[in-house]
């Protein structure tokens, strides 16, 4: 899925026995036809309208495995859904069945007579690649089912800006004739082998997964303050882990100390994670405290590299102030503005890891 939104791919598919029967139909049909109008009726039907073209392939011979391939662009781009939302993943150009269907039969509710069945596997694998401009998805929980019928495995992880999904289904049926009650007792699983092949996404917001705190703070003299809580949380709210904090220049008046804790998040209400701020979640904590008896402007640089692979560095000014209780500290102090700036090297290292750099500067009043 490109920057812009375009969508693009390429199918290979390879079936022996009666799928490879299938796939040599599914190409006579095509040469009839005209493969680009079979391939652009067959990405209709799966309301994924496009244009491409085909190569055949073997599949006007006889031998196993029969292979085709397809190469498509789809009329429609790939739009970010709204926060909350899910939206499916375009699964390509299959010229038979997904995992799960045609092996056991088409399924009927009520079935009164047996039915054609076959033993068989059917194995699926979609890497789904990203742009570095877009948002990348939320993998599904990984699926298990083994019952007498069939079994069926499916895993989802995410690898750089790659989704790799992989479903594989096995028929063990004994014949090719299934009794009518096989089907009441595999209708509730084969259900669930068909939502989760056809299944919706959620995706992450392009806001980045870390959110910190102020990163301008004022502290009193001899007391310590938290400077800052980093964190990186899944959708879920459940984190992915703690960040490893680097610190590239120590604060000249004072020390600085990283540990594990817990705290509240700060997310924005878009974001998909708003309702984490509800709880506290681990992170790592900042804490600065100022030489003694030490008052003025100190600075500090951090970079932090998240558990999610995204980077961030930090810089900032601490003023310390004297005479006012701890109490009495205002909860803002000064202005500040921070300001995002991008180099040549890390625009390109992007499409790895974001990496972002902020300047921070505070005018004390």
């Amino acid at each position: 899925m490109a920057a812009d939104g375009t969508v693009t791919g390429e199918t290979e598919e390879n079936n022996t026995g009666i799928l490879g029967m299938t796939l040599r139909f599914a190409g006579a049909n095509a040469q009839n036809l005209g493969p680009d109008v079979a391939l652009q009726r067959l990405l209709q039907a799966f309301n994924t309208p496009g244009t491409g073209r085909t190569d055949l392939g073997n599949t006007a011979e006889t031998a196993d495995p029969a292979t085709m391939k397809s190469w498509f662009t789809l009329s429609e781009r790939f739009k970010e859904p709204a926060a909350g939302a899910r939206t499916t993943i375009p699964f390509g150009l299959p010229r038979t069945v997904r995992p799960g269907n045609f092996l056991l039969g088409t399924r009927l509710n009520g079935r009164k007579s047996a039915f054609i069945c076959y033993a068989g596997r059917m194995t699926e694998d979609i890497d789904a690649t990203f742009d570095p401009a877009l948002p990348m998805p939320v993998p599904l929980a990984a699926q298990t089912i083994d019952n007498g019928a069939f079994t069926y495995r499916a895993t989802f992880r995410i690898e750089g800006r790659t989704l790799r999904m992989h479903r594989e289904f096995v028929s063990r049926v004994a014949g090719q004739v299934c009794p009518p009650e096989l089907e009441v007792q595999m209708a509730g699983e084969m259900n669930t082998v068909r939502i989760n092949v056809n299944g919706t996404y959620p995706f992450r917001s392009m806001q980045p997964a870390e959110q910190t705190g102020s990163r301008t703070r004022v502290v009193a003299a001899n007391q310590k303050l938290r400077l800052d809580f980093l964190y990186s949380l899944n959708p879920d709210c459940t984190s992915m882990g703690f960040a490893t904090v680097r610190i590239l220049e120590q604060p000249k008046h004072g020390r600085i100390t990283i540990e594990n804790g817990t705290g509240f998040t700060n997310y924005p209400q878009n974001n998909l994670r708003y309702e984490c701020n509800r709880s506290r979640s681990d992170g790592v904590i900042l804490i600065y405290e100022p030489d003694s008896d030490f008052t003025g402007a100190d600075s500090l640089n951090i970079e932090a590299i998240y558990a999610s692979g995204n980077s961030a560095k930090r810089g900032g000014f601490v003023p310390i102030r004297t005479g006012m209780p701890w109490r009495d500290l205002p909860e803002r102090f000064g202005d500040w503005k921070a300001e995002r700036t991008e180099t040549r090297d890390h625009i390109a290292r992007r499409s790895a890891r974001m990496s972002s750099a902020w300047r921070v500067q505070v005018t004390v009043r």
